[in-house]
């Protein structure tokens, strides 16, 4: 596979397998709709674009509704026909939020959990979609100082490990992937302290890996962890038996042998 994405070293770019010129120039995801959250920079206005360039119709979601214009204006610089809708979520007044949340009612605070986060699968299970979550390399590994992005990384990526599960009795035509989407350069990763050298892949790189699971190309890593790092005709020649046989790609308790 190609190296190690802990490793930081040798950028890695879009290669054969996953070049979205087809998907592209086919129009693949004409007449589909595509949320990206944390749309107004870094990977996820690289995926917004590849989608729309796709023929996707795109709903732009972040928190600051002048960037989220930014973007929409970028996007339609090159895709003039982009179907685009924009939702900001803005926090106004702190000192509100925290009053509202000391009189929510335990019943209305779950009540609330079920809409936001079970919401998504019932409108996906009336129709059908693929769930693609950007995790982290983070999510596997223990980074000083880091520990609140290392467990919330680790909880999304095991959360996408159910959705097989629901597949089974609930919600059959939803696929989940976690996804690492390489080591590049946000401002997230700016503000992390570590070197900057160290973030040498191109968000072209994950936004085209994300569109090739998106298009069903490789529908077998539902519920399983993956990196747009990785070889994934390599992966697919090499491992996806054994990750199928052996249950793997997805998080355990390791015991020796």
């Amino acid at each position: 596979m190609f190296p190690n994405p802990r490793a930081g070293l040798g950028s890695i770019n879009v290669y054969a397998a996953v070049d979205p010129s087809q998907l592209i120039s086919n129009q693949a995801f004409q007449g589909k709709r595509v949320i990206v959250t944390g749309a107004s920079r870094g990977i996820g206005e690289d995926v917004a674009f590849t989608f729309a360039r796709a023929g996707a119709s795109i709903v732009l979601v972040a928190r600051t509704e002048s960037q989220l214009d930014a973007v929409e204006s970028r996007i339609l610089e090159q895709v003039p026909n982009a179907q685009i809708l924009k939702a900001a979520v803005v926090v106004m007044d702190p000192a509100k939020v925290e009053v509202a949340v000391t009189r929510v009612d335990p019943y209305d605070w779950w009540n609330t959990l079920e809409i936001n986060l079970r919401g998504v699968f019932n409108y996906l299970e009336k129709s059908h979609g693929r769930i693609i979550a950007i995790t982290s390399i983070s999510s596997q590994i223990r980074v000083p100082f880091a520990s609140d992005y290392c467990v919330s990384k680790h909880a999304l990526t095991r959360f996408m490990e159910f959705v097989p599960i629901f597949a089974n009795t609930e919600h059959p035509k939803v696929l989940a992937f976690p996804v690492h989407p390489g080591a590049i350069l946000t401002e997230l990763s700016k503000a992390s302290g570590y070197p900057a050298e160290l973030f040498n892949d191109t968000g072209g790189l994950a936004s085209a890996y994300i569109l090739h699971l998106a298009a069903g190309n490789a529908d077998w890593l539902n519920g399983r962890y993956s990196s747009a790092c990785w070889d994934i005709t390599e992966l697919e020649r090499d491992w996806k038996e054994k990750a199928l046989e052996k249950g793997a790609l997805v998080n355990k308790l390791y015991l020796p042998q």
